[in-house]
């Protein structure tokens, strides 16, 4: 029996000592780190040679339609048959210069914030354009407030023996009456 105990007790000394080793990991000698970068590199590659076939296959069009496909950074599409542009050679001041070649339009450049400024200056016109409005809501709605208070104030009005003032009561249906008769003829006016 002690024999038995002293061997169950050296088995996770062993075990340590077999992780210290490299051994017994699963990987057998290659770190997680070589895997890892084996993996990014044969990504890397396999991307490269996508690159590759995408580029001969954009060259391949390029040549079929007239265009010559340019190499490197210089992938400008120019037609076969146009020429490369040429420097002039420095005329005399007796001769005026005149070039075979039609001058290409300069577009004018923007500038670097026109976009910018234009939003800019939209908003702006938005935001004085609410506030013309937010102001004109505003007076519309006093002079709403100051209709109200009179009618108020008039309808609270009484005799010495306490019963409603009537000219008031008979004005405001009057009043009610003809906004009616207006809305009824807008309705049935044709426009």
């Amino acid at each position: 029996m002690a024999a038995s105990s002293k061997v169950s007790r050296s088995a996770p000394s062993q075990n340590r000592e077999r992780r210290a080793a490299g051994g017994g990991g699963g990987w057998s000698g290659t770190s997680k780190t070589k895997v890892m970068m084996d993996k990014f590199r044969a990504r890397k590659e396999k991307k490269r040679t996508e690159t590759a076939k995408s580029l001969r296959a954009y060259q391949k069009a390029c040549k079929s339609v007239g265009y010559s496909p340019g190499q490197g950074a210089s992938r400008k599409r120019r037609s076969e048959n146009e020429e490369e542009p040429q420097q002039p050679a420095p005329a005399s001041n007796d001769e005026p210069t005149t070039t075979s070649q039609p001058l290409r339009k300069r577009h004018k450049k923007s500038s670097m914030f026109q976009k910018a400024s234009e939003k800019a200056a939209r908003n702006q016109q938005e935001r004085a354009n609410k506030e013309e409005e937010r102001a004109a809501n505003e007076k519309q709605r006093a002079a709403k407030l100051v209709q109200r208070k009179e009618k108020s104030r008039k309808m609270r009005q009484r005799t010495s023996k306490g019963q409603p003032i009537m000219k008031h009561y008979v004005h405001d249906i009057l009043e009610k009456l003809q906004k009616e008769k207006d809305q009824q003829e807008e309705a049935e006016t044709p426009l």
